[in-house]
């Protein structure tokens, strides 16, 4: 567990600035779908009896469902799941509502008719190419 904690501890550089993490999951990193798989099977094996559809990328995880009733049952187990492992969701990344409205997952918004790049990726992008450049 000592190399999981080790994993976790990690200084990240952009722009000439370094910025200390002790937590989460390095996108970057060729190992992190593999320890995201360890971290959350609890979690992928408890959502399997579910009668909703549930997804999960890396600590990106969706939940779609035909009910009210189902969705809440879902979440419930999501929620126990995460409290076990001490997770907690990031509050602009949570959605609960009709598909109808429209949902952001994985840098696409979906829709009841169409599927989209989400408005906050279109953004970071932009972002990054007018960035200047340091030498």
């Amino acid at each position: 567990m000592n190399l999981l904690a080790q994993y976790a501890k990690r200084s990240v550089e952009y722009g000439g600035l370094f910025t200390d993490f002790t937590q989460g999951i390095s996108s970057d990193c060729s190992l992190s779908p593999l320890i995201s798989s360890f971290y959350l099977y609890e979690l992928d094996k408890a959502m399997e009896d579910k009668s909703v559809f549930y997804r999960r990328y890396m600590d990106d995880v969706i939940v779609l469902s035909t009910s009210r009733w189902k969705l809440r049952k879902a979440i419930k187990t999501v929620n126990q799941q995460f409290a076990k492992l001490k997770l907690k969701q990031h509050p602009d990344k949570t959605t609960i509502g009709r598909i109808k409205n429209s949902f952001d997952f994985l840098g696409y918004q979906f829709g009841e008719e169409k599927i989209t790049v989400s408005k906050r990726t279109l953004h970071n992008h932009i972002r990054r190419l007018t960035q200047p450049l340091f030498i």
